[in-house]
């Protein structure tokens, strides 16, 4: 199975004319290639097979990287110079497979592995390929089912302010109690979820959910709470963002400032404008941004005056590393003059110790979150432990005013 690189972007820049002339242009070279007893035939918009026989096993690699390498020779009539790739997948007869449908089936599995290796790029079909996509469909079919079933919960993790330990808020984070496999933390199926066009259907129901529980909380006498909420990148693809959150707000009878949207890189890279555009909205809101996992990525800084971000989460990696790592702690006390430069919040992620939190209080950073103050747990427990000051601070570990009441 061969498949044409990026033919979209042909298509889309040059026009489908050339697009067509493309493809005429591949099907003539994979003819002229082929020898007694191989058949061609274009099997898709971008995508043909070739079946050829008396081809050994160890010869089927070279055959491909030799079409490929061919295939790069051609260029669209005009523009000679744009270059053209191809992939290609490879199942062998009768070791994977001896059925028509099935062979071409196994071939696609390995293309596609090939396509996700890189461009121009050969693979052979194994039998993982296909347990790898048995699995991706029982994935797909899985988290259909949480939707419907609403499986899916929220596990809530305290954030404190280090300068006197009161409890400021919580950020909101997704299980998934699958009826066969227990509670799922995200790691098991948040790439998954990512990819499905689920994502922005699970991603409102968490704005939806955070919104109720904070309400709810603030209403039991924790007047400031604030509920921070990750964003899939997909919700700034489809739908309203800002006029959903707005929707939600109101439902619940919470002020703006009471939510708090973190957003990634690889949200703020894959659609520029379109997040702009929804941040900016949402800001002017009163609903506050925070960069989550800041600076362990490629974004450049200049994305913090450009984006309408109040503030920068800093990665648990540099929190655990600064206090035997002085390239770490040099990075953790630039980012903290910066936020304090911009008007911007700064939260440490992964404070485990009281070394971790202290040597950041004594640095103003404003805001901690991390095992010391407490895990992330189901929203009756979270409830349960409101008002008890001792649970979200260690003993002895924060000076307070002797009235003060954390909420």
């Amino acid at each position: 199975m061969v498949d044409v690189d990026g033919f979209k972007d042909i298509n889309n820049i040059l026009g489908p004319a050339a697009g067509d002339d493309v493809l005429r242009a591949i099907g003539q070279l994979l003819v002229a290639e082929a020898s007694g007893g191989t058949a061609v035939a274009r099997v898709g918009g971008d995508e043909f097979a070739m079946l050829v026989c008396g081809l050994k096993a160890e010869a089927a690699k070279p055959f491909a990287r030799q079409l490929l390498a061919t295939i790069s020779e051609l260029a669209p009539i005009g523009h000679e110079d744009m270059r053209i790739s191809a992939s290609c997948g490879i199942a062998l007869s009768p070791r994977d497979a001896q059925e028509p449908v099935e062979l071409i089936g196994d071939a696609d599995l390995a293309l596609h592995a090939a396509k996700a290796e890189a461009s121009a790029n050969v693979a052979l079909y194994s039998p993982a390929l296909r347990t790898d996509a048995l699995d991706r469909r029982l994935s797909s079919i899985d988290l259909h089912r949480a939707v419907v079933n609403g499986e899916f919960l929220l596990f809530y993790q305290p954030q404190v302010s280090l300068s006197d330990g009161a409890l400021i808020g919580a950020e909101a984070l997704i299980r998934w109690m699958h009826p066969s496999r227990s509670l799922l933390s995200p790691a098991a199926f948040l790439p998954a979820l990512e990819g499905s066009a689920l994502a922005t259907q699970v991603g409102h129901w968490v704005i939806e959910e955070g919104c109720a529980q904070a309400a709810r909380w603030r209403r039991q006498g924790a007047a400031d709470f604030r509920m921070a909420v990750n964003l899939f990148a997909s919700q700034f693809r489809t739908g309203d963002l800002p006029r959903e959150v707005e929707e939600s707000l109101a439902r619940h009878g919470l002020p703006p400032e009471a939510l708090e949207l973190e957003i990634t890189e690889n949200i703020v890279l894959s659609d520029h404008s379109n997040a702009i555009d929804a941040l900016a909205r949402l800001r002017q809101m009163g609903v506050r941004i925070a960069f989550d996992d800041f600076g362990t990525g490629y974004a450049s800084l200049s994305l913090l005056t450009r984006f309408p971000v109040s503030c920068i989460k800093l990665d648990r990696s540099f929190v655990q590393a600064m206090l035997h790592a002085p390239r770490e702690a040099a990075v953790i006390a630039a980012i903290l003059e910066m936020g304090r430069a911009l008007d911007m919040d700064v939260i440490a992620e992964g404070i485990e110790t009281e070394a971790e939190r202290a040597y950041l209080a004594e640095r103003h950073c404003p805001e901690g979150q991390g095992y010391l103050f407490g895990r992330p747990v189901p929203a009756e427990e979270f409830e349960a432990r409101l008002g008890q000051a001792a649970v979200f601070v260690p003993p002895g570990a924060v000076e307070r005013d002797a009235g003060r009441r954390v909420c």
